[in-house]
């Protein structure tokens, strides 16, 4: 499923935190009400192994950011939200894994962006030589993973924590709107439970993400969509992925 539109908007996410957020506040309010064409059209057209695939490089991308936000960042917030998302999206991906291998489904292999990884010094991917004829090479991830990879590796302080938290905005919205199709309309049973019952924490992560880049940069959280508090119940209830 080509996610051309968002992945246009993911461009800016890394240079205004305000703007992420604001584009955050409309797009959750779009996804909630169950009212979103994008999701109706997803649905629609999302297939069993197209909702493992993007579920299970989206969880691998997310873990992979929020390990070095661990690494690079000193915010005692962005450490404690990169953890959870750790911890949540390892699980989740777990599980999906335990799915789609009963089912035949193909499965992405663990990428950890590290120098095995022969596309880390690909030219589509540092943009130091000329991307004529270049292509990534086998891989369970789209460009933009990496280049948000190398750009948040480049990154430090406030500067990283700011990025990050765009990034976790974005992927989410992204996310949050694929797991909606799924749970509406996804032809597997299984995945489409999968879906529905991981949907309630991956709106939590949302808020959460919106939140900590609202902290970021000095927005009141008082205009962040859905109370705080209510995020706090539903991790009760969900008990994470």
């Amino acid at each position: 499923m080509k996610k051309t539109m968002w992945k246009k908007m993911s461009v800016a996410l890394v240079t205004s935190g305000i703007a992420v957020v604001a584009l955050a506040d409309n797009t959750n309010n779009l996804t909630a009400n169950g009212s979103g064409r994008m999701v109706s059209e997803m649905a629609r057209m999302l297939t069993p192994q197209q909702f493992v695939t993007d579920a299970a490089m989206g969880g691998m991308k997310e873990v992979q950011l929020s390990k070095l936000a661990l690494q690079t960042s000193q915010n005692a917030e962005v450490k404690n939200f990169a953890s959870r998302m750790v911890k949540d999206h390892t699980a989740a991906n777990a599980k999906l894994m335990r799915i789609a291998e009963s089912k035949g489904l193909d499965f992405p292999g663990t990428n950890t962006f590290g120098p095995e990884d022969a596309n880390w010094n690909n030219p589509m991917v540092t943009g130091s030589e000329t991307v004529k004829d270049a292509y990534l090479l086998t891989t369970n991830l789209p460009l933009a993973a990496y280049q948000d990879f190398k750009h948040l590796k480049s990154l430090s302080g406030h500067d990283f924590d700011q990025a990050y938290a765009g990034a976790m905005v974005m992927d989410h919205i992204n996310t949050v709107i694929e797991f909606e199709a799924a749970s509406r309309g996804l032809s597997d049973p299984e995945l489409q439970q999968f879906a529905e019952k991981t949907l309630p924490t991956l709106r939590m992560h949302s808020q959460m993400a919106q939140k900590l880049a609202a902290d970021l940069t000095g927005r009141q959280t008082a205009q962040v969509p859905n109370e705080p508090s209510r995020m706090g119940d539903q991790e009760a209830k969900t008990g994470g992925m």
